[in-house]
């Protein structure tokens, strides 16, 4: 057996997504691929946990300046590649949001829906070289945002469906991170903030209608998840099948 959710001292959201069933049949591997909020507040201990997967790739898909904000020090896990880009994120109205006592539930909802749907074009240079990588074999492999929640939500969301989990299988993943940041953690994260626990609870957490969002877009924008990975990602049949083998459990 194994945990699902990793407890690394000073670690966020950190999960493995082995254990998944697919259309096929057959289980996602586990110790293969993992998900994960920021590591920057790891510990020696967590570093030393961490080091025990023998991590052969990180993606870090936060902006330049979440980066710069909280460094990281998993390269020196000693990892073959360590990958994140330079850029800004589109989040204007959420800082808004976030810097008004007047913002209401609703409103979060709607600024986290918007946010969603430009998921897919922010974020597909990132989602494309993970799964190069994976397309490599560059595994056990982690990718990672700020909450693992979102950036890479959505990226464990188009990497089971493209392992061919069910829909449900993809929800249950994604949904998982309200239970991983634990019972009302997301309200601590903006304690210091003028927003309600309400509004954080929104901003904070995952929802159903969220990810929907980002499906939506993508279906708007390639008709389906897999002419997403086709057109947008650059996802070949032969890098899917590649990337199959290496995260399924042999038939």
């Amino acid at each position: 057996m194994h945990d699902r959710v990793l407890t690394l001292d000073g670690g966020h959201n950190f999960r493995d997504l082995g254990g998944y069933r697919t259309a096929g049949g057959r289980l996602t591997k586990w110790r293969k691929l993992f998900r994960s909020g920021s590591t920057s507040s790891l510990s020696a201990a967590g570093y030393e946990r961490l080091s025990t997967l023998e991590l052969k790739a990180i993606c870090d898909f936060r902006s330049t300046s979440e980066r710069e904000r909280n460094p990281n020090e998993l390269p020196r896990l000693g990892v073959l590649t360590y990958w994140a880009r330079d850029y800004n994120q589109s989040l204007g109205n959420l800082h808004a949001l976030l810097s008004s006592q007047h913002t209401t539930p609703q409103e979060a909802r709607e600024t986290m829906l918007e946010i969603y749907r430009g998921l897919p074009v922010e974020q597909a240079p990132a989602y494309r070289q993970l799964f190069r990588l994976l397309a490599e074999d560059e595994v056990p492999l982690v990718f990672n945002c700020s909450g693992g929640k979102d950036r890479t939500g959505l990226a464990a969301a188009l990497i089971l469906s493209a392992l061919g989990a069910s829909d449900d299988v993809v929800l249950e993943d994604y949904l998982l991170s309200n239970t991983a940041l634990g019972a009302g953690q997301p309200d601590k994260g903006y304690a210091a903030l003028k927003i309600s626990a309400e509004v954080a609870r929104v901003i904070g957490g995952t929802s159903a209608d969220f990810l929907d969002a980002a499906f939506g877009a993508i279906r708007a924008m390639s008709g389906s998840v897999s002419g997403y990975l086709r057109e947008e990602l650059g996802v070949t049949p032969d890098m899917l099948e590649r990337i199959q083998e290496s995260l399924l459990e042999a038939r």
